[in-house]
């Protein structure tokens, strides 16, 4: 028999391909087999999701200097891990808009009336700007931290996937239980983005192993690069929403 994945031949006795690795199935996909599939994924501690949850918590910069210096098999690969964090967080955009619309109220803070079509264009490009904080931020740490040439602007790119990542998971199981707690969408939002400050700049202190003073001052430099780069782009977003008339659903 031939290995489905690279067509070298193997003994019937074979488990895995001794050319690419792959588990050799001959079986038919069922759901048994489906959640084992899962589960091995997913669930089990020694194998890659939840350990890599885990251990992005209480040594991220392990988890990312690890993948940065070529560990591969240890904890999930930033891709997969970045894209289990979008589907959660278009999971969440579902459980709100559809079952707690109440805590989207925006009016709680800006004291406005509260249209709920006002925020529903944030939601439709959400996948956008989900993808685009990631290359933005590893450009601007590029910068804050110019002193430290430890890592080009891929590997800040997988530094930043990875921390977006996690604050993505953990946020969105935060977000649903708080918002069926009744809880607003945006307060708990803004408390979470300072803990997401406080994770990101702890995260790069050690991956750099730089003292608190260097790392206060890229992080204060990454967050003066962030506030002009999103003053600059709220500016080309309204221009673009007002050249395409979007501005009158807002109203």
């Amino acid at each position: 028999m031939n290995c489905k994945n690279c067509q070298v031949s193997l003994k019937v006795t074979d488990h895995y391909c001794h050319e690419c690795g792959a588990k050799v199935i001959n079986r038919r996909l069922t759901f048994k087999h489906a959640w084992e599939e899962f589960s091995t994924i997913f669930l089990n501690y020694d194998n890659t999701f939840l350990k890599t949850y885990a251990h992005l918590f209480t040594k991220p910069h392990i988890v990312i200097g690890d993948y940065i210096n070529g560990v591969r098999k240890k904890y999930l690969n930033v891709v997969s891990y970045i894209t289990i964090a979008l589907t959660l967080a278009g999971f969440q955009v579902f459980i709100l808009k559809n079952f707690y619309p109440e805590t989207l109220d925006i009016s709680q803070i800006q004291g406005s009336e509260y249209n709920p079509m006002n925020m529903d264009w944030f939601f439709d490009y959400q996948t956008l700007f989900f993808f685009l904080n990631i290359p933005i931020s590893a450009f601007i740490a590029k910068i804050s931290f110019f002193r430290q040439k430890k890592f080009n602007y891929v590997e800040h790119l997988v530094i930043m996937a990875y921390v977006v990542g996690q604050f993505t998971i953990t946020s969105t199981l935060l977000i649903i239980l708080s918002s069926a707690l009744g809880l607003n969408f945006y307060l708990i939002g803004n408390i979470l983005n300072i803990l997401l400050i406080i994770y990101t700049t702890i995260t790069y202190k050690n991956l750099f192993a730089i003292n608190m003073k260097e790392t206060m001052i890229g992080t204060l430099l990454f967050f003066l690069i962030l506030t002009i780069t999103f003053i600059a782009g709220s500016v080309l977003w309204a221009f673009y929403l007002y050249q395409s008339g979007a501005f009158e659903n807002l109203n």
